[in-house]
């Protein structure tokens, strides 16, 4: 029998070309329906913020990266863009994270440090914090990076000295310092120089937060001469100065991997001390370790906070403070109250002790200590004083505020004048006192109030009987007598200066006998005498006289 064997042919390529079909439809439904990883975005924007890929450890392949944001109350996107973004800082290499109780998060070239009690972002000093870390030997021999110089000398300098000096070593490499003052801040940016080394391939100078290369000889990464820096935040993230969970990427929307979240975040303890305060007053509040939280805030306008901490509130009504906790395991939040008390508090005006009112001063130079008593009202006062002389009319001599203590020393007063003084309390919380009535004194600095005949008021003492006082311009001449039979004995005449109260004068009868005599005027009309007199041999004896 004859077969057609070109027909059989045909019929066996078209059951190939079937079973190729078929294949290629397996596979292509074995294909997924959604873009590829290389389509998608290396960084686009995100709620409050921008999620970028390029970091993630592959190349920016894959759905995974890193997020600024500006959430909690903590405005890493709003500063990474006013530090220039990427060119400045560098791509994000790390999720947020607290450490030592800032939140922080590292880029290639910074690492982030929110600081609450400015409520801006500080730059950490990654070189310094490797140092502390131990980490200075790894930086040598796998970085070639210098140990840091001994920099006690900076102790006891300005910040201006302690600048210039970290400057000098920038001296010895044209090329370094050239790249290092590159940027607008370069203190802030770089941190201090701290090291300087020659490694024989490369000169090498390191900052506090990056180090920079000058290479001698051509390498694959560098041309000869060619300056290349060493991004702070990238070195740290190498050197495992990280926790371990932050620096593994995530994708956006985030969803934790109950490998990498240590679990809800926990708030140790929060309240206000005292959780009761008059208006106007303050209390603290008071908050201790929050664990597994990336960011911690305080309402009512508090913002952002490093844990554990402390801020002074002064609530004009009754306020509840909020803390609250985020992480990966959620928001935890704990809350306080502080009641606010309103009480119409008025200050009350304090009492004038010494100058009395009417005080003659006979002191030269012409000084005086004012005193009163103090008042108390809640948060404390502070006291002040006016003075006033009169020189034919009354004039401002002295004012003085904010004394902490109820005394006010005066000094150079013009002249035996008269003068006034009256004071005030001032509290931070409830204003001003009224003021005080005033009260006078006089200065009386002449020798000739003392030129008298003065007569001891005790007729029958045995001691000094009488004393007769001249003066010659400012010079007194002191004239006693003692009690003696027949007829008192004659001290003599003594004289001295006189450059106010008291007047003391020493009568050395030889032998040993001494009588040391201290003479003041013993009221202010100038009517009476009061004199102390100190013997070698009879001890210590008071007398009053009276003018004759």
């Amino acid at each position: 029998m004859y077969w057609d064997c070109s027909g059989q042919r045909k019929r066996g390529r078209n059951m190939k070309k079937l079973a190729l079909i078929g294949i290629f439809a397996i596979l292509l439904a074995m294909v997924p329906l959604y873009p590829a990883a290389a389509d998608t975005p290396l960084d686009f924007p995100i709620p409050n913020g921008y999620f970028y890929k390029q970091a993630n450890g592959q190349g920016g392949a894959g759905d995974t990266g890193f997020a600024v944001t500006d959430e909690g109350g903590i405005p890493f996107w709003t500063w990474f863009q006013a530090y220039g973004g990427v060119p400045n800082v560098g791509y994000p290499v790390s999720q947020r994270f607290v450490w030592k109780n800032f939140t922080v998060q590292a880029f290639q070239k910074v690492v982030f440090q929110w600081r609450p009690d400015t409520n801006s972002v500080a730059f950490v000093n990654v070189f310094d914090e490797l140092s502390a870390a131990g980490k200075d030997d790894w930086l040598l021999s796998v970085r070639s990076v210098p140990k840091s110089a001994d920099w006690s000398s900076d102790q006891g300098k300005s910040w201006d000295q302690v600048v210039q000096n970290h400057f000098a070593l920038l001296d010895q490499n044209s090329a370094i310092k050239q790249v290092y003052f590159s940027v607008s801040d370069p203190v802030a940016m770089n941190g201090l120089p701290m090291a300087a080394q020659d490694f024989g391939t490369a000169f090498v100078i390191r900052a506090q937060r990056k180090v920079f290369q000058q290479w001698k000889q051509a390498m694959p990464w560098a041309q000869a001469g060619e300056v290349t820096v060493a991004n702070g935040g990238d070195v740290g993230k190498e050197a495992g100065l990280y926790p371990p969970e932050a620096i593994v990427p995530t994708t956006w929307p985030p969803s934790a991997s109950p490998s990498t979240c240590p679990g809800a975040p926990t708030v140790s303890s929060f309240g206000a001390s005292p959780n009761t305060i008059i208006a106007g007053s303050t209390t603290t509040l008071s908050w201790g370790a929050v664990s597994n939280a990336t960011s911690v805030t305080i309402d009512n306008g508090i913002g952002g906070v490093a844990t554990p901490g402390s801020v002074s509130v002064s609530p004009a009504s009754t306020t509840t403070y909020r803390l609250t906790a985020s992480g990966c395991g959620g928001t935890v939040t704990a809350e306080t109250t502080v009641v606010v008390v309103n009480v119409v508090v008025t200050v009350p005006t304090p009492t004038q002790a010494s100058p009395v009112n009417g005080a003659v001063l006979r002191v030269y130079p012409r000084v005086a200590t004012f005193t009163w008593n103090p008042v108390s009202v809640p948060g404390g006062v502070t006291y002040g004083i006016e003075i006033q002389i009169n020189t034919g009319s009354w004039q401002p001599f002295a004012n003085a505020s904010g004394l902490a203590n109820p005394t006010y020393n005066m000094s150079g007063f013009s002249g035996d004048n008269q003068g006034r003084w009256r004071i005030w309390a001032t509290s931070p919380t409830y204003g001003d006192s009224a003021k005080s009535d005033w009260w006078g004194f006089r200065f009386n600095t002449s020798a000739a109030q003392y030129s008298a005949t003065w007569m001891n008021d005790d007729a029958n003492t045995s001691g000094i009987t009488k004393i007769i006082i001249t003066n010659a311009g400012q010079t007194l001449n002191v004239h006693p007598y003692g009690k003696c039979s027949p007829i008192d004995c004659d001290w003599g005449t003594k004289s001295v200066a006189f450059s106010g109260e008291p007047v003391n004068i020493l009568f050395d009868f030889g032998g040993g006998l001494t009588h040391n005599l201290t003479i003041t005027l013993d009221d202010d009309a100038g009517t009476k005498l009061k004199v102390v007199d100190v013997g070698s041999a009879s001890g210590i004896r008071g007398y009053y006289f009276h003018r004759t």
